[in-house]
Formats: structure tokens, sequence, C-alpha cells
């Protein structure tokens, strides 16, 4: 069997869509110029009173308040044919990450649609809180959902029945 070290492998597209930077030419840019376009979250996209915790060994929660956030925008049908009724069924990340697939592959010179070589891929580098993260946080608001829920003061009356 070969090492898998030893098969050939090219990389020959590249694509980004990254805050401050809606392509690979943008984020050269911002590089050559040392700029980045990390600040303050917004709290509709980061509430403090939730998420931030000072303490660095917290692991439910964030110890920062800044970040980058790839501004929303309509999906472009070209680079993502499917049909406009069915958009809603989709996550816009995965959207999103049809978008700069097509645009690493028509970097590199193809025809996104239309691969010339079947045994092609597209391979996707994005920083989601991993599992342990996720299953923390949910945890974390589960306890004090709990906690929430044993306070009747919390609740309205519910209607008597006979």
């Amino acid at each position: 069997m070969q090492n898998i070290s030893d098969k050939p492998l090219a990389i020959i597209g590249l694509a980004c869509r990254l805050p401050g930077a809606e392509n690979i030419d943008e984020y050269w840019e911002m590089l050559i110029n040392g700029k980045s376009n990390l600040g303050q979250l917004p709290i509709e996209r980061f509430d403090p009173e939730l998420n931030y915790s000072e303490r660095k060994d917290d692991p439910t929660r964030s110890y920062t308040c800044l970040g980058g956030i790839v501004p929303d925008r309509p999906t472009d049908l070209k680079k993502c044919p499917l049909p406009a009724d069915s958009l809603e069924r989709f996550h816009k990340l995965h959207l999103n990450l049809c978008e700069v697939a097509y645009d690493a592959c028509a970097n590199a010179g193809y025809d996104p649609v239309n691969m010339p070589n079947k045994k092609s891929g597209v391979y996707i580098g994005h920083t989601p809180p991993g599992q342990t993260v996720g299953k923390l946080i949910h945890a974390y608001q589960i306890e004090h959902s709990t906690e929430y829920s044993k306070t009747p003061k919390h609740w309205p009356p519910l209607p008597r029945t006979n």
C-alpha cells in the first residue's frame, strides 16, 4: 500500500470570504496593509450578559467580546444553482461555502459546474466551536433553565380546571 504522503497533490485554486474581505484579492490587500476587521461584536450577535466571562478558564463562555463577522448577503444563484424557493431549507453558512467553493474552482481556471476531472475536491477550513464546547454550553443552558423554572414568580399562574 502506498503511503498517502507519496501521492501527488495539487492546490491550484483558492478563495475566501472573511470579515473585511469578500474575496482573495481583498484578503491579500488587508494583509499587505496590515489591516484587521476584528472589533467589538454587536450585541445582537454576541450578548455579553450571556456569553462573556473575564475568566479564561470558563469553558462555557468567551473571555473576549472581540471578533469578526462576515456580513449576510443574498445568495448568488449563479454560484449556487438552487431553485430560489428552496434556499430557506439551507443554512446560510452552507450556501456561503458553496459560493466560496465555486470561487476556488473558478480561481483555478475551471468551470465549477462542469469540472473536467470528477476526482476533484474542495477542502474548506473554518472555525466553528468544537463539540466539547457545544456540549458544555448546552449543559450550561439546561442547568440555568432548570434553575429558572424552579422559581414560580417567572411563570404565569396556570388556569384552574374543575
